[in-house]
């Protein structure tokens, strides 16, 4: 009997590296903060300025700068009035990063907003994969050549054919890799099992329909997106998104009524 990708392993926790977590803040009067990182963090500063007193001196960042702390390191924030998002995540003790403490102007920068921007807006499924590709760049380790095209392959396929019936031996084929070895490229690679990453690919396109196709039930949906049944996408949709389905759908109703000033048909 061919196995479902979306039974296997869908909420492991990477072992070697990832996203921990997202958030803003607005500071709107002088403030300071001491603290020794216990992860690394990335700081995007939206609007005024920031100073940042460390090892290595004093420094200040301006809008649209994003500052690297270091897990490990002593250092002390400051400002006056700013705003500014930030990215804390984990690595492998030997994930050796190779950027300058303040980035501007560049595609690490650029990916950090966009990170930002997707988190804001609730497209937060995919933020570990998007993340750890962004570390894949930053890193001086090396991946051979030939095991990211495959694991890439099955990235695409997925993409394309989330709604359908994926098994553990179809994408083992397309890769030429062992079940558990095709685990762990993918792990390292996307920071997602192939079966959580299903699982976000269904979810964000559940997310769109539960929007775009109001006249959609449960078990409608559920057939759209591939899955065996009305009750076990509530399941994971909960799961993954915090509220089941039918509060998504009201929640975004009412969004869309409060802006408009309509109801929506």
């Amino acid at each position: 009997m061919p196995q479902d990708l979306d039974q296997l392993n869908l909420f492991d926790r990477p072992p070697f590296h990832g996203l921990r977590g997202v958030g803003y803040y607005n500071h709107t009067r002088p403030w300071h903060w001491q603290s020794r990182c216990d992860y690394d963090c990335f700081y995007h500063l939206v609007s005024g300025t920031l100073t940042v007193t460390d090892a290595s001196g004093v420094r200040t960042l301006q809008a649209g700068d994003t500052l690297l702390l270091r897990r490990g390191e002593d250092a002390t924030l400051g400002g006056n009035v700013c705003a500014y998002y930030y990215l804390s995540f984990y690595c492998d003790a030997d994930f050796d990063l190779k950027i300058d403490p303040i980035v501007r102007n560049s595609r690490v920068d650029e990916t950090v907003r966009e990170m930002c921007q997707a988190w804001q807006e609730g497209r937060t499924l995919l933020l570990c994969a998007d993340f750890l590709r962004l570390l894949d760049r930053l890193s001086c380790k090396t991946v051979p050549s030939a095991a990211k095209e495959a694991v890439s392959a099955v990235a695409d396929y997925i993409r394309l054919h989330y709604n359908e019936t994926i098994t553990v031996s179809r994408l083992c084929r397309l890769s030429g890799y062992s079940p558990a070895h095709l685990r762990r490229l993918f792990l390292r690679q996307y920071s997602l099992t192939p079966g959580a990453y299903i699982l976000a690919r269904r979810i964000e396109a559940a997310r769109q329909l539960l929007v775009d196709r109001p006249e959609l039930g449960m078990e409608a949906i559920a057939e759209e997106l591939g899955m065996c049944s009305g009750s076990y996408f509530c399941k994971v949709f909960r799961a993954s998104v915090g509220v089941t389905p039918q509060t998504y759908r009201t929640r975004c109703q009412q969004t869309v009524r409060s802006v408009t000033g309509t109801e929506r048909v």
